[in-house]
């Protein structure tokens, strides 16, 4: 009885030792387990740190660069709106100079009495008969000069109203060189309508010319005859 109360007893202690070490094996594979987890937590905790601290720089970032944009964007746009704003000005100075010089040209388009509009200019046709001298200071007295004609457009443009008549034109020859010609301003003689033949200087004493009805009519006749003349003067306002 004794004995096979020993064998119980060291098969109780037997399995008591057995479970004590599986118990302690499990406990220690339990805090092992315990121990992973605590450092994988701390490492996806890190981990997440990180990675939203990435975030964050990256939010910063591109909120910076949002904020660079509209800075540009709205300087570019200020630009823009500033040379619009100079052009649309430039433009409306444009329009009001165009316009008030389309008024001023309507309302200057008057000649005084006795005068003739034509073309851009006024004209006195006088048929009384005087000396190229005396048709100059005659033409000085009405505020104008013997005409000068600067071209062919301006020749014809009085041919009608000239016809068939004499009259003086502002030309004469240079006291320095009478094969010169110079109009009553001192400038010379670039645009001529001379008839066939002439200037001649017949008897060499024909140092004026007077101009006759068509377009080749251009004559050079003595300083003294006694013909019509043509005064000139900008039209007034």
């Amino acid at each position: 009885m004794f004995l096979i109360l020993f064998i119980f007893t060291s098969l109780l202690f037997v399995f008591y030792t057995s479970i004590t070490e599986e118990q302690s094996r499990l406990n220690n594979h339990v805090k092992e387990l315990n121990s992973q987890l605590e450092n994988n937590e701390q490492e996806t905790n890190n981990n997440f740190t990180i990675e939203i601290s990435h975030l964050r720089s990256n939010v910063k970032e591109l909120t910076s660069q949002l904020k660079n944009y509209k800075e540009e964007t709205d300087s570019g746009l200020k630009r823009n709106v500033s040379a619009l704003k100079e052009s649309v000005g430039n433009i409306t100075d444009g329009l009001k100079k165009i316009k008030n010089e389309n008024i001023q040209e309507a309302s200057c388009t008057s000649c005084p009495n006795g005068w003739q509009l034509i073309k851009s200019n006024c004209y006195y046709f006088q048929d009384e008969g005087v000396s190229w001298d005396r048709s100059q200071e005659e033409c000085e007295k009405r505020n104008g000069v013997i005409v000068i004609l600067k071209d062919k457009a301006e020749l014809d443009s009085l041919l009608p109203t000239i016809g068939y008549q004499r009259y003086w034109l502002g030309l004469r020859r240079d006291n320095k060189d009478i094969n010169n010609w110079l109009w009553a301003d001192g400038s010379r003689l670039t645009f001529s309508a001379w008839n066939t033949g002439e200037p001649n200087n017949e008897h060499n004493s024909e140092h004026c010319a007077e101009i006759l009805g068509g377009p080749k009519s251009m004559n050079d006749r003595n300083c003294e005859a006694n013909i019509g003349y043509i005064c000139k003067r900008a039209w007034t306002c």
